[in-house]
């Protein structure tokens, strides 16, 4: 598992930010994440590297931004020391290792010895190549939302409570599209199931088609260009992104001592590109968008909330059960 190496300024921001975002003693905070509390303790002081699952979880769940670039230790990082030291003593005792001439021998005994097993060699796992269209593209858009991409493995996590039905819905899309059957896995104690594939050639295809990897904000990620090719397409991604990063709420306010409910859709996202392409596409696909914050697209008419319910629509149940609640 690969760990990430934090300065004492990033360290203080991320768990300082964490602990005021989630408003709990460290202790609970421990048991949340599935830790156990000296863990945490000797996250906190530096004395341990951190779990770059755990801290990518984080990162993206309580939208934590450390600022400088973070040091990704690689998944055995402390071998090299260790095995220099090994070779060293190793060199000392039985001279250097074989020549390449022994290695040949080597690599051809191996062969031998696969046949006669019937064993073979690891390989990447295939998948399927589709062609781009509007389901690709929503699936982009679900990436871009609440997605997350590393070296081999892709991992979209949500909230298991609200949205059980929407990740068994995208494991689905994701045998449409790739052939391959993805897993669902279950935090213990969190509030989030992942829907996650391990795949170099997905990500490989993924990365091809203009997504990348590691942190979203700071890659300052947004939707890639061949979505904008097609109004089907930038309705697709809009579908996704919605579906994931999105929420429904209802506004109300009293004018004239009268009280008036209006149904609101808003979009929150920390990429500033990914934020100002998804107001240029619903502009043009004729929303009237606001924006209340910096990080947050709105749209606060109930007719422009139909529109899009109309044009564009859901495939997030949580988010249908609210447009039916208000609608009907």
């Amino acid at each position: 598992m690969k760990r990430i190496k934090l300065s004492d300024t990033q360290r203080a921001i991320f768990f300082s930010t964490l602990k005021n975002k989630i408003g709990l003693p460290w202790k609970q905070i421990a048991n949340s994440i599935d830790i156990s509390g000296r863990a945490l303790t000797d996250w906190r002081s530096g004395k341990l590297t951190v779990s770059e699952r755990q801290f990518s979880i984080l990162s993206e769940k309580y939208n934590i931004v450390v600022p400088g670039e973070i040091r990704i230790l690689s998944k055995y990082w402390y071998i090299p020391i260790a095995a220099k030291k090994g070779g060293l003593e190793y060199v000392k005792k039985y001279g250097p290792p074989g020549d390449l001439e022994s290695r040949r021998k080597g690599g051809i005994n191996s062969i031998k010895s696969h046949r006669r097993l019937k064993t073979n060699f690891i390989t990447a796992k295939k998948i399927f190549i589709p062609k781009k269209s509007s389901t690709l593209a929503e699936f982009f858009g679900i990436l871009l939302g609440d997605g997350g991409i590393k070296r081999n493995q892709v991992i979209i996590s949500l909230n298991s409570q609200k949205e059980k039905k929407y990740a068994e819905f995208i494991c689905q899309l994701i045998k449409q599209l790739f052939k391959i059957s993805p897993s669902l896995y279950h935090s213990r104690v969190q509030n989030v199931i992942s829907v996650a594939v391990s795949s170099v050639n997905l990500v490989e295809f993924l990365i091809s088609h203009g997504l990348k990897i590691g942190n979203k904000v700071k890659n300052e990620i947004d939707i890639p260009p061949w979505i904008l090719k097609k109004i089907s397409w930038k309705r697709a991604v809009l579908r996704g992104l919605f579906d994931t990063d999105g929420s429904v709420y209802i506004d109300t306010h009293t004018i004239n001592s009268k009280v008036y409910r209006n149904i609101c859709l808003a979009f929150t996202n920390y990429s500033i590109p990914l934020l100002r392409t998804t107001n240029t596409l619903l502009r043009e696909l004729g929303y009237i968008p606001t924006t209340s914050t910096r990080f947050r697209v709105n749209l606060q008419r109930e007719n422009q909330v139909y529109k899009f319910l109309q044009e564009i629509g859901s495939h997030n149940y949580n988010n249908i059960v609210k447009y039916q609640s208000f609608f009907n």
